[in-house]
């Protein structure tokens, strides 16, 4: 999502975290609507994917923060090597052409493709790392330097345990959070079939003392001829992701909350043997991501296009938390498991006519329609108290509750569009649009 940054006029890309597996709120046009989504719909290579954020990894009773408070971002799946170029539609084409959930606009992220000739290797090689800066204040309003601990005549010198300036965290940060990076791609072919394979496998600490991210994915895209006019993208991509993040934000189960308030923390204390004890409380979240579609265009004379895809887009994500037999904030253990599925699948048509009526006079007429079924499956466990230490399981605990949500939502338009052009500079676009929904 990094990258979409400045790639468009009047796109704003908005970190959320600095947790490592966030994801960043996009807006195309700002917020468009109070009651539907404002982040921008994905196609990948002609296929939808999901761009919402994937559910809080919480659990299902209890306060709905307590956790690590990041919401993961599923444009991560994407191998940034992998991408060729990104198209941004915003206003009434997008509407036009995708339907109202287009709203928000529409991004287009189209990734390489094979060439004619020998095969072209690239390797990459990444390594960095990242350290946070001062982020808290060392003076209160009127200018004089933060008494700590209480008492004192001043604050201790920077980079003291002590100091304000990390709102106290010092101590439990990682002063560098190094991340790397190996990709492998090859690319090739001949006329008639050209192929492009990439692997890519990272990892990255984050400046949250046990955040730890590692990813792996591969991709094969294909492109074939088998009759004068006619070629056939086959594009397919697979991602896991491992995470592990620290419990913080507004958790009083968690490091941040505890540290930044001092004696007044929900532990009464702010020795950091005590507080470190909070670094028992895991979440982690393993993420599945298969994406494949096959597009048909069919071009039998330089003034008509046709075009057909069919693709899925299947993510599965295993979210869960520990808080074990003695933990400090919970002594009997908390644990919850969610499991969640989200599908996609994507049939879009879509023909052009672009007859040239004159050099200066320019025309396009389109017509097609799409249909996107998403089906979403939400299994949520939760259990609390345990006999004692040992391996937890939800079924292991004393008290368990279970929750099911299952939605299935088809959404179909069809649309016709005419664009005329003069002198390549000022265009007329006229276009109609009919949807239904199962909802």
């Amino acid at each position: 999502d990094a990258l979409l940054q400045g790639r468009g006029a009047g796109i704003n890309v908005s970190e959320q975290s600095g947790s490592v597996g966030s994801g960043a709120k996009i807006r195309l046009r700002g917020n468009v609507s109070a009651a539907m989504s404002n982040q921008p719909i994905i196609y990948v290579d002609g296929v939808r994917v999901r761009s919402e954020g994937l559910p809080k990894n919480v659990g299902a009773l209890g306060y709905g923060g307590r956790g690590a408070n990041v919401v993961y971002g599923p444009l991560n799946d994407i191998n940034p090597q992998d991408i060729e170029r990104i198209e941004v539609i915003k206003g009434a084409a997008a509407t036009t052409l995708y339907g109202t959930e287009a709203a928000a606009g529409v991004i287009q992220i189209f990734t390489k493709r094979g060439q004619t000739g020998d095969a072209q290797w690239d390797l990459q090689v990444d390594q960095g790392f990242s350290r946070i800066l001062a982020f808290g204040p060392t003076e209160d309003f009127r200018g004089r330097a933060l008494v700590v601990p209480p008492g004192e005549d001043q604050a201790p010198p920077y980079g003291e345990p002590d100091d304000p300036s990390f709102m106290y965290m010092d101590p439990y940060l990682r002063d560098t959070a190094w991340r790397q990076k190996y990709a492998l791609s090859v690319r090739g072919g001949r006329e008639d079939l050209s192929y492009f394979l990439s692997g890519s496998f990272s990892t990255a600490d984050g400046v949250m003392p046990i955040d730890a991210e590692e990813k792996v994915s591969v991709r094969g895209n294909f492109s074939s001829t088998p009759l004068p006019g006619l070629t056939l993208d086959w594009n397919t991509s697979y991602a896991r992701t491992d995470i592990v993040q620290t419990a913080a934000g507004g958790n009083a189960q968690g490091i941040i909350l505890n540290t930044f308030r001092r004696e007044m923390n929900y532990l009464g204390t702010t020795e950091p043997d005590v507080i470190r004890r909070l670094l028992e409380y895991e979440n982690t979240e393993v993420i599945d991501r298969f994406v494949t579609g096959i597009t048909a265009t069919y071009a039998p004379s330089s003034t008509f296009t046709s075009r057909f895809t069919l693709g899925y887009d299947l993510l599965e994500d295993a979210a869960g938390s520990v808080r074990p037999f003695g933990f400090i904030q919970a002594p009997l253990g908390i644990t919850h498991a969610n499991e969640f599925q989200n599908t996609a699948l994507t049939l879009d048509y879509v023909g052009t006519f672009s007859p040239r009526l004159m050099d200066d006079l320019t025309t396009a007429f389109s017509f097609g329609g799409q249909s996107i079924t998403t089906s979403e499956h939400n299994v949520q466990t939760y259990g609390e108290d345990f006999p004692g230490p040992g391996e937890v399981t939800v079924s292991s605990a004393a008290q368990t509750f279970g929750f099911e949500d299952r939605i299935r939502v088809i959404n179909a338009g069809f649309f016709g569009q005419a664009v005329i052009g003069l002198k390549d500079r000022y265009f007329f676009t006229l276009g109609g649009r009919i949807d239904g929904n199962s909802s």
